[in-house]
């Protein structure tokens, strides 16, 4: 295998300031709010079974978040070093 078997087709954008679906787990049933983000985001739109089973590995709510407005996947800017570019 080479490392060109492992390169990922995710269409990335950077995100400043993104806002986030949270779930707040202090009452008997599941509350979700919106809150802004820390750090560097990417919103990144897969276009390939490697790209959705990547997004899969990555801890919810913390490595990748649900964007509170728009369409895609919020991850973490420092996920992307995992992968491999071809």
């Amino acid at each position: 295998m080479t490392s060109k078997d492992f390169t990922l087709h995710l269409n990335a954008q950077e995100e400043s300031a993104p806002w986030g679906i949270t779930e707040d787990t202090s009452f008997e049933f599941a509350f979700f709010t919106c809150k802004p983000l820390k750090g560097n985001w990417l919103r990144v739109f897969p276009r390939t079974a490697k790209d959705v089973m990547f997004l899969k590995l990555l801890n919810h709510r913390v490595d990748k978040m649900a964007p509170a407005h728009g369409h895609g996947v919020l991850i973490r800017s420092e996920m992307l070093r995992y992968t491999t570019k071809a």
